[in-house]
């Protein structure tokens, strides 16, 4: 049998595959940390061959590992990382499969050939999603469908007659009943949840974020993620942000509850993690847009520094490093702890972060010459 998803035919040799229901069930957040042996599975060859990672995002990583109790080994579970493998965890749920969608920002697991659990903050809660059979058995799970949230499934049913099809779910509506009848058309009736604008547009049944790719019918703060080709702006004290790839050259304001009333010297918005960083007179702000709940809370003080000069993000681990006149220094994202990395008598005026090669570009006027010098750091501030 074959299914047409996109461009791409996928063959599956199954009795039959029909249309369910799925809906949200229960959340599940009670995520254990732990060591990961990584483990090679019988049948696999290699490491390759069990790792999974997202080709746009390889901070993002599922791989079996071996748990460690006490120093005895306990159980072999499929475990995620957020940070390229420097720390693993995983749920009290026994998935069978976890897949990584193309963008990277869903998992879906897959629990006893059954149930279904969606993921959209890299593993840190779990929706469980029943399909509307419960008799029915999970074969497969395609996650390289070419379509941004979508996946097919295969699923198995030998005293079902109805027509072969299959069942796609899309972060923008997932929460909610739906049933697909087939890869163009979503039956979507519920707001998003994840994205929220200010833009006028076409819904599409109250959604926020039609299920249309078309520029006319997405709100334009949907298309500001990370593997869009976009650029933020700021300009008289507003965010603004363009998409490259657009027909139409339009520039487009920030959701208003992204804009900032004070002075704003600076702004840097990391687009895995979907947060901004202001750089403002008390030092630095910062706001995160990846839900609603996140959208309406207000931008916090993260870092208290009247004499910021400039700064700049890693996008691989939201760590920020900023400069004032004499020195430089990162703030770690996840502990709030700041360190000076570098020290000078001379006058820094231009700081970036080169992440191909992972190093840092300084210059700074010498004090005594007046010369204009460039020297080039390693990101923990030593010189190259």
């Amino acid at each position: 049998m074959n299914f047409l998803v996109g461009s791409q035919y996928i063959e599956r040799d199954v009795d039959t595959i029909t249309v369910k229901k799925v809906k949200e069930v229960s959340t599940s957040n009670n995520n254990l940390y732990a060591k990961c042996d990584i483990s090679i599975l019988p049948g696999s060859k290699s490491l390759s061959d069990v790792i999974k990672y997202s080709s746009t995002n390889p901070l993002i990583i599922v791989a079996p590992c071996t748990i460690n109790i006490d120093s005895m080994e306990h159980e072999t579970r499929l475990m995620i990382s957020d940070d390229g493998g420097m720390r693993w965890s995983y749920t009290q749920i026994h998935f069978n499969s976890i897949e990584i969608l193309n963008e990277g920002e869903m998992l879906v697991g897959v629990e006893q050939n059954t149930y279904l659990h969606v993921s959209v903050d890299t593993g840190l809660t779990w929706q469980k999603l029943n399909l509307a059979n419960p008799d029915d058995k999970i074969l497969d799970i395609i996650a390289d469908t070419g379509f941004k949230y979508k996946i097919v499934i295969i699923g198995k049913n030998g005293t079902s007659h109805e027509p072969q099809k299959f069942e796609s779910i899309d972060d923008k509506c997932y929460a909610k009943d739906n049933t697909v009848w087939g890869y163009y058309e979503n039956i979507c009736n519920q707001t998003n949840e994840l994205v929220k604008s200010a833009f006028p547009a076409k819904k599409f049944y109250e959604n926020k974020c039609v299920n249309d790719y078309t520029e006319d019918e997405e709100l334009e703060i949907c298309q500001y993620q990370f593997n869009y080709n976009t650029i933020s702006l700021l300009a008289k004290n507003k965010l603004y942000f363009y998409t490259i790839y657009s027909q139409i050259e339009k520039i487009q304001e920030f959701p208003k509850e992204l804009q900032f009333k004070e002075r704003i010297y600076d702004v840097k918005v990391d687009k895995y993690q979907k947060c901004i960083s202001l750089h403002v007179k008390k030092g630095i702000m910062k706001k995160c847009y990846y839900s609603n709940k996140e959208l309406e809370m207000q931008y916090e003080l993260v870092l208290v520094h009247s004499n910021i000069h400039g700064m700049g993000i890693d996008p691989r681990n939201g760590h920020l490093y900023f400069h004032d006149k004499n020195s430089i220094s990162v703030f770690h994202a996840i502990l709030f702890i700041r360190m000076t990395i570098y020290t000078t008598n001379n006058l820094i005026y231009y700081l970036k972060l080169n992440v191909d090669t992972d190093h840092l570009y300084v210059s700074y006027i010498e004090m005594e010459t007046g010369k204009f010098v460039v020297v080039i750091l390693t990101t923990s501030g030593d010189l190259r």
